[in-house]
């Protein structure tokens, strides 16, 4: 009827999408790595199997239509990052998504399988732009750590596609949400979340040591809390010892203003 509209991106394929819907191109632009493996679960099975080929959209489809599950890696530039909350209440997860500077204006809560398993899908920025997947498990490193939970997508770890029917979401407001095409276009419109404003970020050192390879000492928490209270005490490149100061600071967090 006049609601429906055609797709008239090439990424949607003509594909016909109501108002208040996302295409299936949109989905695979988000969330479809396809390459180098994925892992595939029947709804009957425990375990994961990795399958060594790329992955392809009838699969994708079935997992959305809840036949099997289908998880997958990251992107160099994930549009996604899932925290993965285990073997705690709803209420538990909650209290973790407030801490992260996340809520239902930025996030979505859906339950993952078993009862007090949930992840939380959000849209992350690191000062305004996209941030690499190095950098999204970089940044949360301590995060993640003091939580005890997980930050997804990964590189070597799948994660189950988001959106299925049998990831139901658990926030009120979306909770009448029943095809993932609803639930995506609603993604889409959640405000993006900057990695510097979660607490306990660990800040990204952008200081290059200077041609040459640069060999990290074992020792360099040692040297360079000795650097820090005693100054060079002999011939040595002052650049490297910038370098061991700017490391060990960074990794204690100290902000670049100090």
């Amino acid at each position: 009827g006049g609601a429906e509209k055609m797709s008239k991106d090439g990424k949607n394929r003509g594909e016909i999408i109501l108002p208040g819907e996302a295409g299936f191109g949109d989905y695979i632009n988000l969330f479809g790595q396809r390459i180098p493996r994925f892992a595939i679960k029947p709804l009957d099975r425990k375990k994961w199997i990795t399958q060594k080929w790329p992955l392809s959209d009838l699969l994708i489809r079935d997992h959305l239509e809840g036949k099997h599950y289908i998880a997958v890696l990251g992107k160099y530039y994930p549009g996604y990052a899932i925290f993965d909350i285990d073997s705690r209440s709803k209420a538990e997860a909650g209290e973790i998504r407030a801490r992260a500077g996340l809520d239902k204006s930025n996030s979505m809560m859906y339950s993952s399988e078993s009862k007090d398993s949930h992840h939380i899908i959000w849209i992350p920025e690191y000062h305004g732009k996209p941030p690499t997947l190095n950098l999204l498990g970089d940044v949360l490193k301590n995060f993640i750590r003091m939580e005890g939970i997980e930050i997804y997508p990964q590189r070597r770890r799948p994660i189950r596609l988001p959106f299925g029917p049998h990831q139901p979401l658990l926030d009120i407001e979306y909770m009448g949400l029943d095809s993932w095409k609803q639930k995506l276009y609603w993604y889409e419109k959640l405000n993006p979340l900057d990695l510097s404003s979660i607490s306990h970020h660990q800040l990204i050192l952008d200081f290059e040591p200077g041609p040459g390879k640069l060999e990290l000492p074992s020792n360099i928490f040692q040297e360079a809390e000795f650097l820090l209270k005693e100054g060079l005490q002999q011939p040595s490149s002052r650049r490297h010892s910038q370098w061991l100061i700017l490391n060990y600071l960074f990794r204690q967090n100290v902000p670049k203003e100090t």
